[in-house]
């Protein structure tokens, strides 16, 4: 088996597999682990994509091999590859702003919602009757 094919068959079988696995409890990893399934699993679709582009290219451009049976042949492994790297040297500003904001507007809600019942507590009353 060539490399190339070896290629393609470990990004329909083994990519896939591997994301699942990482995939699997994402809300209890890390952050740096969500970003890497996240690049992953997002450079995996779009070399997908790239390779059903590709093999939809005229027969006549499959004869010289070139950019199309690499890009057949090799883009969901790149694409994983790639986007996995790429989510892992990211920075995780953002899950830790949603944290804080997250943290911060609990009390507020539970403020609101103690001033609605004492501001409606006749009502609430009345219902109960």
């Amino acid at each position: 088996m060539t490399d190339s094919r070896l290629a393609l068959v470990i990004g329909l079988f083994v990519a896939p597999a591997l994301l699942l696995w990482l995939g699997h409890r994402l809300r209890r990893q890390t952050d740096a682990r969500r970003r890497v399934f996240w690049g992953a699993t997002i450079g995996y679709v779009l070399g997908m994509l790239l390779m059903l582009i590709a093999i939809h290219y005229p027969p006549i451009l499959w004869a010289g091999g070139g950019w199309r049976t690499a890009l057949v042949h090799w883009g969901m492994l790149v694409g994983a590859v790639l986007g996995a790297g790429v989510g892992g040297v990211m920075l995780g500003r953002t899950g830790n702003r949603a944290v804080a904001l997250r943290a911060d507007k609990t009390p507020r809600i539970l403020e609101a919602h103690e001033e609605a019942i004492a501001e409606y507590r006749d009502v609430f009353r009345d219902l109960a009757k």
